[in-house]
């Protein structure tokens, strides 16, 4: 473990279960206020709109975004067994990847496309790094300096 925080995965906190049944509004709220009482803490998730207040509290803000190619890459290597999944995979990142915000693939999130993450991310810009490529948590860790 490279930092001594408590880490939250998002998607706990927006679903309920492993099919992607939405958590009520009210519940999850109360769960970002409890990460938020937190000293220093760390969320992984590609949520927007409701993590707003993450995003204000954050000290630095990683943007993970690797080019398309990459992504399929990815997908094919873990789900290249499984056509349907891979198939499924593919054409949700795709147009995730392509469409303009409000016309996303998320079910739950129809802004959740690259363009309306970057247009979310935008009021603490100052803040955000985006990753275009793979590198090392330590390295990140590091080229951040302190953050505990």
């Amino acid at each position: 473990m490279l930092l001594a925080v408590p880490h939250y995965d998002l998607d706990g906190v927006a679903f309920v279960d492993e099919h992607w049944t939405m958590r009520p509004a009210a519940e999850r709220e109360g769960m970002i206020v409890e990460i938020l009482a937190e000293p220093s803490f760390v969320t992984e998730g590609g949520f927007i709109g409701w993590t707003e207040p993450l995003f204000a509290a954050a000290d630095h803000i990683l943007w993970l975004d690797p080019p398309l190619r990459t992504l399929i890459s990815r997908h094919v290597s873990r789900h290249g067994q499984h056509l349907w999944r891979l198939v499924d995979h593919l054409r949700f990142q795709m147009l995730m990847y392509m469409r303009r915000p409000g016309a996303g693939p998320a079910k739950f999130d129809r802004d959740l496309t690259r363009r309306g993450i970057e247009g979310a991310l935008r009021p603490w810009a100052s803040k955000v790094f985006r990753l275009r490529r793979s590198v090392a948590a330590a390295d990140i860790v590091k080229s951040l300096g302190s953050v505990t």
